[in-house]
């Protein structure tokens, strides 16, 4: 009976012990239930993976077309950005051109941000990967007293 009786008691102790003990979640994660629950833009067993990682780099253009005037042939670098879930985008043309987007799991969303190229230029946009090196840039352009221009880039990465 006694061997029952202890028997009995390893299992609960057992069952009450911490999922999480042996479980790392690395720098960017925190285990809930054994499970390693990820901060936004990272991915992984461990969280060791970031998302942006797969658009950094330089991409060329393939196409491009705008609905209002001429889209020139460019590079596009995609670099990381001050956040885990954010890439800088640089144009080869416009070297004073910055973009901050961030980085879901296979597309990027540009919010609004103004660019001083002797006028006010207001850029906002959107990105999406596609099949293995290429992705797709949309990049929308409002300026006072000029019709919005949006362009899209089909892209390629070098």
């Amino acid at each position: 009976m006694k061997n029952y009786f202890l028997l009995f008691m390893l299992f609960i102790l057992a069952s009450c012990s911490d999922p999480c003990k042996d479980v790392l979640c690395g720098t960017y994660g925190a285990c809930d239930e054994g499970l390693c629950i990820c901060e936004t833009g990272t991915y992984g067993d461990n969280c060791e993976k970031f998302y942006r990682d797969d658009f950094i780099g330089d991409w060329g253009t393939t196409q491009q077309s705008c609905d209002v005037g001429n889209a020139l042939p460019q590079t596009y670098t995609f670099s990381a950005g001050d956040k885990i879930d954010e890439i800088k985008i640089t144009s080869s043309i416009t070297p004073d051109l910055l973009l901050i987007a961030k980085v879901g799991t296979t597309s990027f969303v540009i919010e609004d941000q103004v660019i001083v190229f002797g006028i006010p230029v207001t850029l906002s946009g959107s990105g999406t990967l596609g099949a293995v090196n290429t992705a797709t840039l949309i990049l929308k352009q409002v300026v006072e007293g000029q019709d919005d221009r949006t362009c899209t880039y089909e892209l390629f990465k070098n």
